[in-house]
Order: C-alpha cells, then structure tokens, then sequence
C-alpha cells in the first residue's frame, strides 16, 4: 500500500507504525512551525532518513494529482494547519 503522510510530529509514533507495517510513504508533507509551541522536527527527520520527499508548503491539487500519478491510495492526516484540495481519486483519513 502507498500513502502519504501530512502532520506533526504530536502524531509522529502513527507515521512510525505504519512504516513499521510495511507501508510505503510515498510523501511527507507538514507545516512551517516554530519548534517550540509546535513541532515537525521528528517528521523532518524521519524524511530525511527515509529518503521519503518532504514539503512544508501548503498544499495544492497539483500536489494532490502527483500523488494520485505516483499511485498513492490514501493521505493520513494527523495535524496540518491548512485545508487539504480534495479530490475523490484520492481518500484522506484524519
């Protein structure tokens, strides 16, 4: 299964266990925080790791349609300060 993953890391450990279930995350997207009232350190870092794309800009139905062409089946979604495009070839789980 692919997914993408859009969050903070108050919900880091959900992004650990679905890697840990075999699951791959195609992309990571999050939010620009301060890192001191909320934090996306975590998830940056675990992108990083992952060699897994990570964007921070808000976002589009672009981004949503290349996710849709990478074969993405669902976005999971724990935090994100922003309306999410929605598009039904595309379910997003909060």
């Amino acid at each position: 299964m692919k997914i993408a993953y859009i969050g903070l890391d108050l919900f880091y450990p959900a992004l650990k266990k679905l890697h840990s279930l075999g699951i791959e995350i195609v992309e990571i997207f999050t939010c620009d925080v301060d890192n001191v009232c909320e934090f996306n350190i975590e998830i940056t870092g675990f992108a990083k790791e992952n060699n897994i794309p990570l964007q921070t800009a808000r976002i589009t139905r672009e981004d949503i349609g290349r996710l849709i062409d990478k074969g993405c089946e669902w976005a999971i979604c724990g935090g994100y300060y922003f309306k999410i495009p929605h598009d039904t070839a595309l379910p997003i789980v909060n």
